[in-house]
């Protein structure tokens, strides 16, 4: 008893024939995926799917699901494969010249990069020397650094 729009979004995220099965798969569609992010990224917004028949109006044909307190709850399992992995950023050459710390790395296209630095891997925290924003092409990126009096530690990252 969901009053559309109020209690429920009227957009429609899947659709599936409910027969007399008592297990059924959801095709993956971008607004299931939509709606699964979503309630990653905002768990306070999960307040899960309803489900409605095409034929709400026509009688003998409701379908009965269990609750998450009967004998049988229902169970939700998502299957998702993970995209593809990216490699870690190609150093190309590394040097110390007139105290200028110089190095050049392959930058992927679409990619962001930052540049850290700290005086000692045991304490402190990593600090931004720059951030690259990403790049429709891959291209090669070289940076020219002063380090600090007492040394210094660098690293590349793609956050």
């Amino acid at each position: 008893g969901g009053l559309a729009g109020v209690d429920y979004r009227t957009n429609i995220s899947g659709s599936i024939f409910a027969d007399d099965t008592i297990s059924y798969t959801f095709p993956s569609n971008p607004l299931l995926v939509a709606d699964l992010q979503n309630w990653l990224s905002q768990p306070s917004t999960n307040f899960g799917w309803i489900m409605i028949s095409d034929a709400e109006a026509t009688l003998g044909t409701n379908r009965r699901f269990s609750t998450r307190e009967g004998t049988f709850p229902p169970v939700l399992s998502i299957h998702y494969t993970l995209g593809q992995s990216r490699a870690s950023p190609t150093t190309l050459r590394i040097a110390n010249s007139d105290n200028q710390l110089r190095f050049s790395f392959n930058a992927e296209s679409n990619r962001t990069y930052a540049i850290e630095t700290r005086t000692n891997l045991d304490t402190g925290f990593w600090t931004t020397l720059t951030n690259l924003p990403a790049s429709g092409t891959a291209t090669v990126v070289n940076l020219t650094n002063t380090p600090s009096a007492g040394g210094g530690f660098f690293r590349l990252r793609t956050p």
